[in-house]
């Protein structure tokens, strides 16, 4: 009797793992099946599964790049300004380079300071009005110590410019009853340099002063602030 009642709840459990585990086929008995898995098998399908998600993150990366593609193209830098001399692209000299640069030299100034004095402490100024007369200005904070010379443009003496378009122009001038002489050269970019001859200077030796730092702009001006 004791026994009996110690085997049946392990009687009761065995039978119910039997009957979650077996498969009843009809008129046969109730026999326990299981499924078996191949370790091979199983590492396929691990791989496989792995691949397919490469393939979609593979997918991800490209759409990235085809928006970067699509990303807004920096606009193009602005245009170069014109040149201000026309470059003749060989070197011209006496008449043919005069013609060719009168009109950059009439009516122009040069200076080292293009915005005017006061804006700069100093100013030197060199002013070609186009009937002939000519200003050279030195403007200081004291209106004492300003030099203000004009004169007259008698004669031409030479002319010359480069294939670049670079210029000079050397001239006889009247200063106050003296005869002086000047070379005013140009850069394609400008900027400038004026060679001064006085009174007495033999024009085929070093000259009397150069001025250098200047720039060239349309325009005459005299020595008026």
């Amino acid at each position: 009797m004791t026994l009996r009642l110690v085997l049946a709840p392990f009687v009761a459990a065995a039978l119910a793992v039997t009957s979650l585990l077996a498969i009843p086929t009809a008129g046969a008995a109730a026999t326990p099946t299981f499924q078996a898995f191949s370790t091979q098998q199983t590492a396929e399908a691990l791989l496989a599964a792995k691949g397919k998600k490469c393939k979609k993150k593979h997918k991800q990366t490209k759409k990235c790049k085809k928006k970067n593609k699509k990303s807004p193209l920096p606009p193009p830098p602005p245009p170069s300004p014109p040149p201000l001399f026309t470059a003749p692209g060989v070197d011209r000299t006496g008449n043919e380079a005069w013609e060719a640069i009168k009109g950059y030299f009439a009516n122009s100034t040069v200076t080292d300071c293009v915005a005017g004095w006061p804006n700069c402490a100093v100013e030197t100024r060199y002013g070609y009005f186009e009937g002939g007369t000519h200003w050279y200005c030195r403007l200081t904070p004291n209106s004492g110590s300003d030099i203000k010379s004009v004169g007259t443009i008698q004669e031409i003496v030479g002319a010359g410019q480069k294939a670049d378009g670079s210029w000079a122009v050397s001239f006889r001038m009247d200063s106050y009853g003296d005869t002086v002489h000047y070379t005013v050269r140009v850069a394609a970019n400008a900027s400038a340099t004026v060679e001064y001859w006085g009174p007495g200077v033999n024009t085929g030796g070093p000259p009397s002063d150069v001025t250098t730092g200047l720039t060239w702009m349309r325009g005459a001006k005299d020595c008026s602030y």
